[in-house]
């Protein structure tokens, strides 16, 4: 398994447009391609205006063909096409487990949050 996350830094102000565009346009669209979102976090202290969200795939190559079929799909790219402005940089990474801490099925249950800093895996299903 590898995991991935993004982290978004965004235009001061604007993290709940860039939520709600998320949550209404992007997030069903990215759950059909993509792998396990294992979270979708924003900070608290430290740099603000981040978000930081966690995706889970089997592998490399799984991500890569999942992404492929993404970008074909003309309502991902209208809804980047909205959340683009509020993006003021991007930090991508990949993650592999160390082979003594791979995570469990049970260990990736859902999440809930009075914030709402995750959105539950269930969103996804």
């Amino acid at each position: 398994m590898v995991v991935k996350p993004r982290t978004y830094d965004l235009v001061p102000g604007k993290v709940a447009v860039f939520l709600e565009r998320y949550e209404h346009k992007g997030l069903q669209v990215q759950c059909k391609y993509l792998g396990m979102l294992l979270g979708y976090y924003l900070t608290e202290f430290g740099t603000l205006n981040r978000i930081i969200h966690l995706l889970a795939y089997a592998n490399l190559e799984d991500r890569n063909r999942r992404r492929q079929a993404l970008f074909t799909d003309e309502r991902w790219l209208k809804y980047l096409e909205g959340v683009m402005p509020l993006i003021v940089r991007q930090q991508p990474e990949l993650l592999t487990s160390a082979r003594f801490a791979t995570p469990s099925p049970a260990r990736l249950a859902p999440v809930r949050s009075e914030r709402r800093v995750m959105i539950p895996l269930e969103r996804c299903a």
